[in-house]
């Protein structure tokens, strides 16, 4: 098994843009998509309580997206209404009875409005 330094894809990435950020050997990357999208923190910034999360695209560019990492959460997270619905329909349908997703999900109580 070898051990992937994403953030020298990110800094590589970076390394092609005109960028706000800091010193790109400093960034704490959060998230990588296919080598070419980084979800990252500035190095300067990482002594806030609640730094903003930057979105860095190769080639493209390199911004704040998300004003906080609080904000980074909320915007992956699952929503979980439609996890129910997915698996609703799936077993209607007699696809998946218990897709292999469903061990992260506690649908015993609907604590939901509607």
């Amino acid at each position: 098994m070898r051990k992937i330094d994403r953030g020298s894809y990110c800094r590589r990435a970076l390394g092609k843009l005109e960028s706000p950020l800091g010193n790109a050997s400093g960034i704490l990357v959060l998230l990588e998509h296919q080598g070419y999208e980084f979800h990252v923190i500035d190095w300067r910034d990482l002594d806030l309580p609640d730094p903003p999360v930057w979105l860095v695209v190769e080639g493209k560019s390199a911004a704040t997206h998300w004003p906080s990492v609080t904000d980074w959460f909320r915007f992956g997270a699952p929503n979980l209404m439609d996890y129910k619905f997915r698996l609703e329909f799936s077993r209607k349908r007699r696809r998946v009875v218990n897709p292999s997703w469903l061990r992260y999900f506690d649908f015993s109580t609907d604590r939901s409005n509607g």
